[in-house]
């Protein structure tokens, strides 16, 4: 289902059904981009799936939050996952000097970096 964001709140934003419906205030880190608005024959949008990373996964941040500025070749390894995969805990690849992590970061901004492309 797609939605609309009519209000951005201090934590939440105010959602709406795209083509209306209820309106609900839920955590931004849940919300997904808009999908392309190609259909298929039965007129349903197609939507990507992502699946669920499992701890020990390299992956790489395509997004960050304002502010942040992330190398585009650093990596990350999945520490743990939050809210039942809708964001993880990740930590450096090879660790940090003064153990610090990225508690919270939503699937979304996530891509899996295949082990095999990692040089050792």
């Amino acid at each position: 289902m797609v939605y609309i964001v009519k209000e951005i709140l201090q934590v939440n934003v105010a959602i709406e059904p795209e083509g209306g419906g209820r309106r609900q205030r839920i955590n931004p880190a849940y919300l997904l981009p808009a999908p392309e608005r190609s259909s298929d024959a039965a007129g349903a949008t197609v939507i990507p799936f992502e699946p669920l990373l499992w701890q020990g996964t390299v992956v790489r941040a395509d997004r960050a939050p304002a502010g942040v500025k992330i190398p585009a070749d650093r990596l990350f390894v999945v520490m743990g996952d939050k809210d039942g995969g809708v964001a993880y805990k990740l930590a450096y690849l090879g660790g940090d000097d003064k153990g610090r992590y990225w508690p919270k970061v939503p699937r979304s901004w996530l891509s899996v970096v295949p082990v095999e492309s990692i040089n050792c």
